[in-house]
């Protein structure tokens, strides 16, 4: 064999060689490219599927049933008297305002019973224009009769009277609150705003056996609700009228929702409810369910006629209707009941729930005859053998966990290393670059 031939075999056989060499780097370095960017889509898609349901998603509603471990809350109840005002003070007031005593008393006299559904469709002008908006709330408290009754229980702690407060139904008196003098007449008028301090809550269970309480010696019919101690009455809810010379008694039970307290680090958003002092309202600084209602009804009326009705929180956002402004709520007291526009009927309201409640029903109603006057009797006769417990099912730590694992799982790393990534591109940069300068100064230096 020559020397040419052989010099021909051996290249033509590296050539081959050398070509592979050259293309397999290209291969494996597009084949990591590609494995590196699937393996940060997937964590991008998984992480973010993870944190959306932490932000959205974190918390769970459970039953529990071991009834013998918590107590429950004692119903509170709201009575609305509808009594005449006192016909005396009406026609004193009319007779110093108007020269038409006879019209200013029947103005005065209707505006006493005004709520939504009633008295407001075809009611009075204001005669004269003598009374102002702005006065309505204090004319009603100055002609309405002082409201008697007496007060019985055996819950062992004794309120020793009825809180009077402003509701959408008129002047009302509350037993046993945390809310209701929130929206008492002389909490507006001194334009206050804070908190105090929540009473202690009247609970049991069945080792108490029953407890009760009476309002006694009423000579007034009224309208009753029962609701919780953190909630107050509005014109949509459920409630039971109370005759003149009737004796009432409500065997109520009820069911509980709580909260732990690690629902208390979450933000609203997340935990889709509100706690008592974390009010976001124009007309109070605590939160309830209702009273968000309230606000949402204060709007839509508003939105309808211009104005507001004179019972709520006085607030410059909203001037108070005069006599053709409450018509023009009359007419529309049916959607603003429901707190629906009445163009395409869909809820304008979007108010979150306690996030700790108690709802009440009515177990036994009973009406009998009675000649001393208007009493009602309500109590829990039968205790709830299962309540709502609102907890963290997917916490913060949870979610490091999650992502930690995806990021190992789809890149071989862990949140460390992103940290480490960022120090590098931020801190460890800056002090690379403050570094480099001094150098370049020293140097500068040397070469002087």
């Amino acid at each position: 064999m020559t020397r040419t031939s052989l010099m021909s075999q051996v290249t033509s056989r590296c050539i081959p060689i050398m070509i592979v060499r050259d293309v397999l780097p290209c291969r494996v370095t597009i084949l990591w490219l590609t494995a590196i960017c699937v393996g940060v889509v997937g964590c991008v898609l998984l992480s973010t599927s993870t944190l959306r349901r932490y932000q959205e998603n974190p918390t769970v509603i459970s039953m529990e049933r071991d009834y013998q471990e918590w107590n429950t809350s004692f119903p509170t109840a709201t009575l609305c008297p509808r009594m005449a005002p006192n016909d005396r003070k009406v026609q004193a007031l009319s007779a110093n305002l108007s020269t038409r005593a006879f019209k200013a008393a029947s103005f005065l006299t209707q505006l006493t019973q005004v709520s939504y559904g009633a008295n407001m469709n075809n009611f009075p002008l204001d005669p004269e224009h003598k009374f102002h908006p702005e006065e309505y709330l204090n004319l009603i408290y100055a002609v309405t009769n002082t409201f008697g009754y007496t007060i019985g229980t055996n819950v062992g702690v004794t309120v020793p009277s009825l809180i009077q407060h402003t509701s959408e139904m008129g002047i009302c008196y509350t037993y046993y609150t945390n809310v209701s003098q929130y929206n008492s007449k002389s909490y507006w008028d001194a334009n206050n705003w804070t908190l105090h301090n929540p009473a202690n809550l009247i609970s049991g269970n069945e080792l108490d056996g029953d407890l009760f309480a009476q309002i006694m010696n009423m000579h007034e019919p009224s309208i009753a609700y029962i609701h919780g101690p953190n909630e107050i009455p509005d014109s949509a809810i459920r409630h039971t009228q109370l005759f003149r010379n009737q004796y009432k008694t409500l065997d109520l039970t009820g069911l509980a929702i709580y909260s732990t307290a690690n629902t208390h680090s979450l933000s609203v958003k997340q935990r889709k409810c509100r706690f008592l002092h974390e009010s976001n309202l124009l007309i109070s600084p605590v939160y309830t369910y209702n009273m968000c209602r309230m606000q949402c009804r204060m709007q839509l009326s508003y939105d309808l006629c211009g104005c507001v009705a004179h019972f709520y929180r006085p607030v410059g956002k909203f001037p108070i209707c005069d006599s053709e402004g409450i018509n023009c709520l009359g007419e529309h007291s049916d959607s603003l009941i429901k707190v629906i526009d009445p163009k395409t009927q869909n809820k304008v309201c979007d108010c979150l729930p306690p996030c700790d409640d108690v709802n009440y029903m009515i177990e036994l109603e009973n009406d009998m005859p009675w000649f001393l006057g208007t009493n009602i009797k309500w109590g829990m006769t039968k205790y709830p053998q299962m309540r709502l417990k609102r907890d963290v099912l997917f916490g913060f730590t949870d979610l490091l966990v999650y992502i930690g694992g995806t990021a190992g799982l789809c890149l071989g790393c862990s949140v460390l290393s992103f940290i480490e990534i960022i120090y590098f591109f931020t801190i460890h940069l800056f002090w690379f670059v403050v570094k480099g300068k001094r150098l370049c100064c020293v140097r500068r230096m040397d070469t002087r």
